[in-house]
Formats: C-alpha cells, sequence, structure tokens
C-alpha cells in the first residue's frame, strides 16, 4: 500500500491483519473519518503512523485499535458450497494461533505447531474449539453477517438489468444441506474438470463427466 508523501515507504508489516483493514486505512491517510458502521481498523499504526494510538471515528471519539505487535482476529465466509451444490456454506475464524472452520464437521487446527493445517484437534481440543466458535458467532452479530435478514434489499428492475448482464444468478440458489463440502472435494473437483472440457470443446469428455457429477450431487451423504 502506497501512503501519501511515500511515508513509511518499503515498511513490511508482519502481523495478520485483513483485507477489511484497508478501507479504514486508506480513510484516515487521507484525514478522513472512519464511519462506525464500517468493519476493520486502520493499519497506519502498524507502521508508526502519527497519532497511531487511534483514529478518530464517526462518533468523534478516538476508535481502540489493536496492539501493532498483535494479530488481529480474521474472519472468512463463503457461501459458493451452498450456491453452486446445495451443501453447507463455511466459515472461519482465526485466532491467535488457531483456526476454526464452522462446518457440518468443524475443525480447528493449531497452525503455530501445524502450519500446513493438515491434524484436526476438534475432537481433542473441545473448549478452544467451543471458544472460538462463540467468537466467531459474536463477530457475526455485531456485523450483522449470517443471518437472511441482514441481506439488503435490491430493486427489482436493477436485479433485472443486472441479471440480463450475468452479474446476477437469479432465484435459483439452492438451500444449503447438511452436507459437509470437504466430503465431496472429488465431486466438486470432477465438476471443475468438466467445466474445463466444455470451454475446450471437448464435449464427448465432458458430458460422462457431468453425468457422474449430477448423480453424485444427488446422493445422499452415508
Amino acid at each position: 500500500m502506497r501512503l501519501p508523501d511515500r511515508h513509511a515507504a518499503g515498511t513490511r508489516v508482519t502481523t495478520r491483519v485483513r483485507l477489511a483493514d484497508v478501507a479504514p486505512t486508506v480513510l484516515e491517510a487521507i484525514g478522513e473519518r472512519v464511519p462506525e458502521a464500517m468493519q476493520g481498523e486502520s493499519l497506519l499504526a502498524l507502521v508508526g503512523s502519527q497519532g497511531s494510538q487511534g483514529s478518530q471515528g464517526s462518533r468523534g471519539a478516538l476508535a481502540p485499535r489493536s496492539a501493532p505487535d498483535v494479530d488481529r482476529p480474521v474472519y472468512a465466509e463463503t457461501e459458493y458450497p451452498r450456491r453452486a451444490f446445495g451443501w453447507s456454506p463455511l466459515a472461519s475464524w482465526r485466532a491467535d494461533e488457531f483456526l476454526f472452520v464452522r462446518a457440518p464437521r468443524r475443525e480447528v487446527y493449531d497452525l503455530r505447531a501445524d502450519p500446513s493445517a493438515t491434524r484436526n484437534l476438534a475432537a481433542t481440543r473441545t473448549r478452544v474449539a467451543d471458544g472460538l466458535d462463540a467468537e466467531l458467532r459474536q463477530f457475526q452479530q455485531r456485523s450483522g453477517g449470517g443471518t437472511a435478514s441482514s441481506a439488503p434489499s435490491v430493486d427489482p428492475a436493477l436485479a433485472q438489468r443486472l441479471a440480463a448482464l450475468g452479474y446476477v444468478g437469479g432465484s435459483g440458489t439452492p438451500p444449503a444441506s447438511g452436507i459437509d463440502p470437504k466430503d465431496r472435494i472429488r465431486t466438486a473437483n470432477a465438476l471443475h474438470t468438466a467445466v474445463q472440457a466444455v470451454e475446450d470443446g471437448a464435449f464427448q469428455r465432458a458430458i460422462p463427466l457431468l453425468e457422474k457429477f449430477e448423480k453424485a450431487k444427488r446422493k445422499p451423504k452415508a
């Protein structure tokens, strides 16, 4: 990120930050207030910027910031499994050394001891999993995410125009099921291979792959 007057040019920040921190950083860098509803925190404190003890918020008070040397908790989610296949959506919360994934079979990884996240500790570290799940739920409640009621309404005429341009898929999104996406990775990969075959014009190769995908998608989890 390039700041005005090349402030702190060449500085490398090693602490964990979030994409949601970019907008507050830009606003503070140009001297604008950060709206109260905006998620994230300015990154200027991490490069020793002036006023690094806090940022002027929309309420006229200094908004608290994370300590510069402390990794910030990170939230991520994906609705792709539900929208594409009708499977369960996924959400994750990364705090301290732990990565928590909310799924039908939840996952916990100690990234300090297991950087590649290959050993799921959810069954043996239940208290850690419960605590991270609670933090994730609290974040979703604070940010207004994770509920259908939080979705903004869209003008029908605008939605129709966007759909005509290919930006909106319509209302055909299937409801979420209890299928854990990690149990169907092969199915998703098969679809990807089939789509590539279609794009390459190899329709004879794509058709059996798509048929296999449809059968696997409808097959109930054992």
